[in-house]
């Protein structure tokens, strides 16, 4: 196997990503032998019957699509359901190696499954099967392939959208992602606006709720959606501004004035809370934040009012 097989499989997903890099790959996992491979017994023990010929075929496939990034089709496995649960339909031609017809359309029927990520439960082409063997074959392949994707390795590099929001108040919000497979970014804010960034942060002029749509592309043109919506319950930068409240830039730092006391938070683009501190009041107070750092601002007097707005240490 890793002598004979590995490097094939190999230079053959590496041939085809030259031709196209954004081909997806699929190994055509076989079915063992109807009473195992008889003429490589001898020197291979573990093939000397269909149960142990085919766990070899299952696994030597999963490593094979696992190493080469590509998918498995588990043409094998949905045989061997069928062995299982319904021996009385016959899979082998005469030799106990090809498929009869029946095979033939249960390994069609997986590999439809795992191309289009679709059952064939309901098709109607049957290959002049009887409809009873028709529908079990249809069920099993389908069954097979789609009550889990993953120990296929199907799907599991596509775009995978994980958007996510934090509310920093006054209308606000924080848009970040932690997508996987993603290299860009699409959201439609639900007010008209748009943005291309990974994470950013929107301001909405009204209140009300907001259906926030977000897509995830990868560099082939594959993308995921999600749809979700944001409550904007305040707007505006200081609706009840606190007078005398001002922020300044040092060379040690951020210097924070309030004539009254209250609680300042200050928010990274991500939505993240960066500093959380209580402000005394009626006094110059140093807030140490890296060089660089650009983040949103809230201050809450204990009076109820807020001031609020974006904080740039030089």
């Amino acid at each position: 196997m890793a002598n004979d097989c590995l490097p094939y499989a190999q230079a053959l997903v590496d041939s085809i990503a030259a031709h196209s890099p954004c081909a997806e790959t699929v190994f055509y996992m076989t079915w063992g032998r109807e009473n195992g491979d008889q003429q490589n017994c001898a020197a291979w023990p573990p093939v000397c019957t269909y149960e142990g010929m085919q766990a070899q075929l299952r696994m030597s496939y999963l490593q094979m699509a696992a190493d080469n990034g590509a998918e498995c089709a588990p043409v094998g496995m949905a045989w061997k359901r069928v062995r299982d649960q319904y021996p009385a339909i016959n899979l082998y031609s005469g030799d106990g190696s090809h498929p009869s017809v029946a095979g033939s359309y249960l390994a069609a029927c997986t590999m439809y499954s795992t191309f289009f990520r679709q059952p064939t439960v309901g098709a109607t082409y049957t290959a002049s099967l009887d409809a009873a063997t028709v529908a079990m074959l249809q069920q099993v392949a389908s069954a097979v392939v789609l009550d889990s994707l993953d120990p296929w390795n199907i799907g599991v590099y596509d775009p995978v959208a994980l958007p996510q929001h934090t509310d920093l108040g006054s209308g606000q919000i924080a848009f970040s992602q932690a997508s996987v497979n993603a290299t860009q970014h699409f959201w439609d804010l639900g007010d008209g606006s748009t943005g291309t960034a990974g994470s950013f942060t929107h301001t909405y002029a009204a209140t009300g709720n907001y259906t926030v749509t977000y897509i995830a592309t990868d560099d082939c043109g594959r993308s995921d959606t999600s749809t979700f919506t944001v409550n904007v319950a305040t707007t505006g930068m200081a609706e009840q501004p606190v007078e005398g409240f001002s922020v300044q830039a040092g060379e040690d730092g951020m210097w924070v004035r309030s004539p009254q006391a209250g609680i300042l938070t200050l928010y990274s683009l991500h939505g993240q809370i960066l500093v959380r501190r209580r402000v005394a009041g009626d006094r110059m107070e140093r807030v140490q934040l890296p060089r660089g750092t650009v983040s949103a601002g809230r201050f809450i007097a204990e009076g109820g009012q807020v001031a609020g707005g974006v904080v740039v240490r030089p």
